[in-house]
């Protein structure tokens, strides 16, 4: 996780920018799991500014 958020990666939000929805959580980052959504949370990432996934650029052989 820590190396996605190094490189810009999506998927690996930070626990402080979700602190107010999941108080809960613990550590720098967490992952998302579906007991995580909600449409507040789901909301929020939706807004924030995130880089295109680029999947499909990366070849069959990596």
């Amino acid at each position: 996780m820590r190396a996605q958020g190094r490189h810009g990666r999506g998927a690996v939000p930070r626990v402080r920018d979700f602190a107010d929805l999941l108080p809960h959580l613990t550590g720098p980052r967490f992952v998302w799991w579906p007991s995580l959504l909600s449409p507040a949370a789901l909301a929020r990432v939706v807004a924030q500014d995130q880089r295109a996934c680029r999947r499909d650029e990366v070849p069959e052989t990596v």
